[in-house]
């Protein structure tokens, strides 16, 4: 296997068998000789450049690159960032159209990410007019502003 290999199709050779088997089990392995191509593919779809491979001392290095800004001390990639709240705003609006009684815990475990994740979803919703509550916290509702 050489390092241009990596970026086309190509066979796998299973190095341990037991670990992979575990991983194909658990479903982190779908099929043989797609991973490098699934990796280079999800760089695309989110505007990165794809990742180059090198072989260095007999250990392969793997390197990204994206446009990286520094928020709140740590650092975030600014598109992926972008699109993820994107995401997450049309989740919250989509079952809230459906349940406007939803809670925020609810919303969390069928969006499957943090109540805080939610509360600064449906507080940047409501900065940017697009829901508002009525009634209070317990008893109220949401209501999507069209």
């Amino acid at each position: 296997m050489t390092v241009e290999m990596l970026s086309t199709q190509h066979l796998s050779k299973l190095r341990n068998p037991l670990i992979a088997d575990v991983f194909h089990r658990i479903g982190a392995v779908e099929i043989w000789g797609r991973g490098t191509n699934r990796v280079i593919d999800e760089c695309k779809r989110y505007g990165n450049e794809p990742p180059t491979f090198e072989e260095r001392q007999g250990y392969l290095v793997v390197t990204f690159r994206a446009d990286v800004v520094v928020a709140a001390g740590k650092a975030v990639s600014e598109k992926m960032s972008e699109k993820m709240s994107e995401k997450m705003s049309e989740k919250i609006l989509a079952i809230v159209a459906n349940r406007p009684e939803a809670t925020i815990a609810e919303l969390a475990e069928e969006i499957r990410v943090t109540t805080r994740t939610v509360e600064r979803g449906l507080k940047t919703l409501q900065e940017t007019g697009r829901l508002r509550r009525i009634g209070p916290d317990k008893g109220g509702q949401w209501e999507v502003v069209k």
